[in-house]
């Protein structure tokens, strides 16, 4: 006679004493029953529940546990937050945009490596570049090797010259794209004849390996007596050897180029330019300059609306 628990007696056991009980009927009627198992069963069960909740409450090991997983748990969640400020706008983002965002990258990158490799370049050639004494020997492969050259004929013992080396000195390194050399002529100087030097010192500028301008015997800078080297520095700015200095002319002179083939030219432009690289064979003058042909007998005197007709007459 085990215990029955049924749906007849909800919350309540029947176990072989209540068999015992009712098999006894009348005689056993003042017999005093057990409370239901189940019931005790339950209260039990709570009554252990809260005992144990109580415990818990009470021990330090668990206190500290929690108090840890807190902590842990609270700066996770701040690391969480920042990061989804950094984050708040990635999320919309696709494949396409993210491999736009490293081509965009490594162009900038890419970039960012020529800049450094430009400036390198440049802070190398302005520690190459230098005004310096070369042989004559040497001039050719100078004018070679660089678009400008300005070049100091010196004469030994002038003080001037040493003013001239001192405006080249200052000038070199800055304007690394000209190169500044000095020359002290021989006696016998090949180069003062195919140049035609007449006198010295002398400076001329080359450009592309023509000699563009030149001058001699400290004309343009003041002569002996008033020589200065603000006119050095001027006269080299006009004749395009400093391009980009601030003294530097805006309406540069006039470059002849025998090479241009161009038939819509200007029949002025069209003249032969004498005096560039030795001095005119007509005239003796060294600098720059256009012969213009003399006009036949009357033409002057020909107005632009007169008519080759002879109506009227």
């Amino acid at each position: 006679m085990g215990a029955d628990c049924g749906t007849k007696h909800v919350g309540a056991c029947k176990s072989w004493i209540d068999d015992e009980l009712d098999a006894l009927g009348e005689e056993g009627a003042h017999i005093p029953r057990p409370s239901g198992c189940c019931e005790k069963d339950a209260a039990e069960r709570a009554e252990a529940t809260r005992m144990i909740g109580e415990l818990l409450s009470q021990d330090r090991t668990n206190v500290r546990t929690t108090i840890a997983r807190e902590a842990t748990h609270g700066a996770e969640y701040a690391h969480a937050a920042n990061a989804g400020d950094d984050d708040e706008d990635d999320w919309a983002k696709t494949d396409d945009d993210e491999d736009e965002d490293g081509a965009l990258r490594a162009i900038q990158e890419a970039r960012l490596r020529e800049l450094k490799g430009a400036a390198a370049v440049a802070a190398a050639e302005a520690r190459r570049a230098r005004y310096s004494e070369i042989k004559e020997s040497a001039l050719g492969e100078t004018l070679k090797a660089s678009t400008r050259v300005v070049v100091h004929f010196v004469l030994e013992g002038a003080e001037q010259c040493a003013r001239i080396d001192e405006v080249c000195d200052d000038l070199a390194p800055v304007f690394a794209k000209t190169k500044f050399v000095r020359i002290r002529p021989r006696d016998d100087s090949a180069a003062m004849r195919k140049y035609r030097i007449p006198a010295l010192p002398a400076v001329l500028v080359f450009k592309r390996g023509r000699l563009m301008f030149s001058t001699y015997a400290l004309d343009d800078f003041g002569g002996a007596e008033n020589f200065e080297e603000e006119r050095v520095l001027r006269w080299l700015a006009k004749h395009d050897a400093i391009p980009g200095h601030p003294l530097a002319d805006k309406t540069r002179a006039v470059e002849s180029d025998a090479s241009s083939d161009d038939e819509n030219a200007q029949s002025d432009d069209d003249d032969e330019l004498f005096g560039v690289n030795a001095p005119c064979e007509t005239c003796g003058r060294t600098y720059p300059h256009k012969h213009i042909r003399a006009l036949r007998h009357g033409e002057s005197l020909r107005q632009p609306e007169d008519s080759d007709s002879d109506d009227g007459f």
